[in-house]
């Protein structure tokens, strides 16, 4: 089978996916409705008894943090029904990596984590890889934000890049729960057993993109990096 087979049958089995997941998300929009109305009616009743300025709020805030959970979690099924577009271009992949860990230095610094990386020497030509850089770095960051999320608070998470004779290997290890056979295999995919939210969407969307550019992503139980998590590698040609 050749390359443009293999993709064309990878996207036809990411939108026979997402088109199972479709009807799942709507049920949980329908629960987060009824939440919402919930929240209207008690809202109007205190107001209509006893204005309370700061319950009113309160019960806002909830409103609008439903509504936008509804509208982030809209926005990324729609760019998962829709064909994934990539202009290709040769990329440093090594700096495209510290740019995505510069991303979410602020998270890493709230949850007091230790970030240990191993970015091998490479040369240009080790580095250089043709990719779409925009939509690497949306892949890359949502990777890396799962393990940070993943570990525990004030834990460590490390971060190596390996080169091959043509190809990148990179690995991002948690210090978290570690995961089970099944959650490792579902990780990068619509689960049926967890809830849909952005968090699981991007994920998706991330394998997607990885999936596109020929990478291959795997979730094994990290062994060899001293952590006792979940390791994410992702194997990438030059």
């Amino acid at each position: 089978m050749n390359m443009n087979s293999l993709d064309s049958n990878n996207e036809q089995a990411m939108l026979a996916e997402v088109g199972r997941a479709t009807a799942r998300l709507i049920h949980d929009f329908k629960n987060q409705l009824g939440g919402l109305k919930l929240y209207t009616a008690y809202l109007k009743k205190r107001f209509a008894a006893h204005p309370d300025l700061a319950d009113g709020l309160e019960i806002a805030d909830k409103i609008v943090q439903s509504v936008n959970e509804m509208t982030e979690n809209a926005n990324l099924i729609g760019k998962l029904t829709r064909p994934l577009e990539l202009t290709m271009l040769a990329t440093d992949f090594v700096q495209l990596i510290e740019q995505a860990i510069g991303q979410c230095s602020t998270r890493i610094a709230e949850r007091g984590l230790t970030m240990k990386t191993d970015l091998a020497e490479l040369s240009p030509e080790q580095k250089s890889v043709k990719l779409d850089s925009q939509q690497m770095l949306l892949a890359l960051g949502a990777l890396f934000s799962r393990g940070i999320e993943a570990a525990r608070e004030n834990g460590q998470v490390s971060l190596s890049v390996r080169s091959g004779a043509d190809e990148l290997e990179l690995s991002f290890v948690d210090d978290g729960e570690p995961l089970s056979d099944e959650q490792r295999e579902s990780l990068f995919r619509f689960s049926t057993s967890e809830r849909l939210n952005k968090h699981a969407l991007n994920l998706v969307m991330a394998r997607r993109i990885f999936e596109a550019h020929g990478g291959r992503l795997t979730a094994l139980a990290a062994e060899n990096s001293g952590l006792t998590g979940t390791e994410v590698r992702l194997t990438i040609k030059i």
